[in-house]
């Protein structure tokens, strides 16, 4: 069948529809009958104000089942009847406050690719590969929990106009010392530059969580052209985290992540001439600044070692893995010592690349 049915119930039976991970449309819970969800339409982008009630094109929508979890201040989105459940946030499941406000209506979801049996297996394969965990991790963690949580996230986007001062380096080594003891130091001749970068920024996603986890930073890693319309479908099943920060604060990080952006575009064009560079500073202008609110999959988990409880979080789309672990110190002592080797040795190849060798090319 495959007319989408508004009411998201079953018309060959009555029951209700649920989004499958494995066929990634509508599947009844009840026959099994399947129901294609329509994929094509447009984002709405929004331009960013100051207030909310600035936004009255904006679908706002009231969930009458949010709660606010006791532990971690977690606002997530619980099906009807249900006054506690565990948090797949923190991991509490105790409970308050049901919040009423209204919120902005998600545009866009990123549906779930990586299934809960693939979900487990990326775990499994993660917890065993740890190279600095402590002994006996491989074998006595035990796996508590693994929920599929959707996050809310704002996809910004803006034109930036930057003014850079910087210093490009060229390195030189002199002899230093006496006849007896003569060595060589390395010494670098700065050089004064500046210049202009004028760009577009797409796809620069901020997690609305002021919670947010340090360890998922590296996760967020969408293919952004797989995004859908929004369906609340989508959700039945599965977890929804609501944004706790508004998107004006949360283009701050955005900010953030732009020059990041902007930083390493700068010393790609000075080291096209010198060996070294430094930016020394930047004035950026951020213009027609636009954000698209999306819900963007994870799995998130818990497990138990050595009387303790450790978490981790998956990509639902991609499956990149990241969490905490119990580490063992020795482990992490030749670990550290290995890593500062390598970085000494890729210092020292570097002083040796013949001038205007480098595979870094200025962006067009």
């Amino acid at each position: 069948m495959n007319i989408f049915p508004k009411d998201l119930i079953c018309p060959s039976c009555g029951g209700s529809f649920e989004f499958d991970i494995s066929s990634r449309d509508l599947r009844c819970s009840t026959c099994g009958d399947i129901c294609s969800i329509p994929i094509n339409g447009v984002l709405n982008k929004f331009s960013l104000n100051k207030d909310l009630s600035e936004y009255p094109e904006f679908d706002l929508y009231e969930f009458d089942h949010v709660i606010e979890c006791s532990s971690c201040g977690a606002k997530i989105v619980i099906p009807k009847n249900v006054s506690s459940v565990f948090c797949s946030y923190c991991g509490a499941t105790s409970f308050l406050l049901k919040d009423k406000s209204h919120y902005i209506k998600p545009e866009g979801i990123l549906p779930f690719e990586i299934t809960f049996e693939k979900a487990s297996a990326i775990f499994n394969n993660w917890i065993r590969s740890i190279p600095d965990a402590k002994l006996g991790l491989k074998k006595g963690f035990k796996l508590k929990d693994l929920s599929p949580v959707y996050f809310h996230y704002w996809v910004y986007e803006c034109f930036v106009n930057c003014n850079y001062n910087a210093l490009g380096g060229n390195v030189f080594f002199q002899d230093v010392g006496t006849e007896n003891k003569v060595h060589k130091e390395r010494f670098v001749n700065w050089v004064n530059q500046n210049g202009d970068i004028e760009c577009s920024f797409t796809g620069v996603i901020i997690s609305g969580d002021k919670n947010r986890k340090e360890f998922i930073y590296m996760l967020e890693i969408f293919d952004l052209d797989k995004l859908r319309p929004f369906y609340s479908v989508y959700l039945n099943g599965f977890s929804s985290m609501i944004y706790t920060e508004d998107p004006l604060p949360c283009f701050e990080y955005a900010k953030g992540k732009i020059n990041n952006a902007l930083t390493s575009e700068i010393n790609k064009r000075i080291l096209l001439n010198f060996r070294e560079a430094q930016v020394q500073g930047m004035n950026v202008d951020y213009e027609n600044v636009k954000f698209t609110p999306v819900l963007l999959p994870f799995w998130m988990g818990y497990y138990g070692f050595d009387s303790n409880i450790y978490d981790f979080i998956i990509n639902g789309e991609n499956g990149l893995i990241n969490g905490n672990f119990p580490a063992s110190k020795l482990k992490s002592s030749f670990m550290n010592i290995g890593n500062n080797l390598k970085n000494q040795s890729l210092g020292y190849i570097k002083d040796r690349i013949p001038k205007g060798i480098s595979d870094l090319t200025q962006k067009k």
